[in-house]
């Protein structure tokens, strides 16, 4: 799809999870949104107007790792979420499904989960920050480490990597990916594209953990600070998982293994380098 879809675009759209993998995109009022008009421009010979009954419900577009379905308006919300789970959950054991997960942080070098296929590239107009607080894996409660997440910036590019997940992996890799993001407050579904000069995505519907600035959804965020206090907060701090600054140059690391100089990472992992040698040379 031309734009991503978010789950809290709840009065607009609604995203459930019926089985692995299965995520739908559920439309009440027959598409007005620009992006059931695209879906259903690809199907229209297979929509009847507003002339379906009620009870009518069909899958009218597909796209890799989640479907577009079309449900008259119910005046109870519960009740169509509920019809639209059962439809779809009698479909999903008969359908080969496959999901793509997109890492712009750790798991760029390290997946932690099965999976077929990895798959270099980018996404469009967002840029990765060290703007999220870590309290259970590079810092703790008391101290907490900065980890990446995205924000949106009209023309920048996000590389990473995408990971295929077969059917059969699906249960254990969610399970694992949603304790491992679980301070990622937002999951995204977006183009992945492989080729910087492509206007066309090779993958649609790539799902993304992203932590949004909600500081009410989302307690960890930190936010914008200069380059000189990330560094020294990423100096200082380390968790379970180990030092922060081990988090921040593995980053660098994988980055530039792909082909990738992400100045905020390199500009950071310079800065942290260089308190470092200071210490060291303060402490001679």
């Amino acid at each position: 799809m031309a734009r991503m879809i978010e789950e809290d675009e709840e009065e607009k759209a609604t995203q459930i999870v019926v089985a692995p993998c299965l995520h739908v995109l559920v439309f009440g009022n027959w598409g007005t949104r620009a992006v059931a008009l695209k879906a259903l421009n690809q199907v229209k010979d297979h929509i009847s107007d507003q002339k379906r009954k009620q009870s009518n419900i069909q899958i009218v577009w597909a796209s890799r790792s989640f479907f577009v379905i079309i449900i008259p308006q119910l005046s109870d919300r519960e009740s169509l979420l509920k019809k639209a789970a059962r439809f779809l959950i009698g479909k999903a054991s008969k359908l080969k499904m496959v999901m793509w997960v997109f890492g712009y942080g750790s798991l760029i070098w390290k997946a932690g989960f099965n999976f077929d296929e990895r798959v270099v590239g980018f996404i469009k107009h967002y840029r990765r920050v060290f703007y999220q607080g870590s309290t259970d894996h590079r810092g703790t409660p008391e101290f907490p480490g900065r980890t990446v997440t995205l924000e949106p910036a009209e023309g920048e590019v996000c590389w990473g990597a995408a990971y295929k997940i077969s059917k059969e992996d699906q249960e254990i890799a969610l399970e694992h990916l949603e304790v491992r993001e679980k301070q990622y407050d937002k999951k995204a579904y977006l183009d992945f594209f492989t080729e910087p000069t492509a206007t066309t995505p090779a993958l649609s519907g790539v799902m993304v953990y992203i932590a949004s600035p909600d500081k009410k959804r989302n307690v960890n965020y930190l936010g914008l600070a200069s380059i000189e206090d990330i560094a020294k907060q990423i100096v200082e701090a380390k968790g379970p998982s180990g030092p922060n600054r081990e988090y921040l140059f593995k980053l660098e690391e994988a980055l530039l293994q792909i082909g990738y100089k992400d100045k905020h990472v390199l500009d950071l992992a310079n800065e942290v380098r260089r308190i470092i040698s200071e210490r060291e040379l303060t402490a001679l």
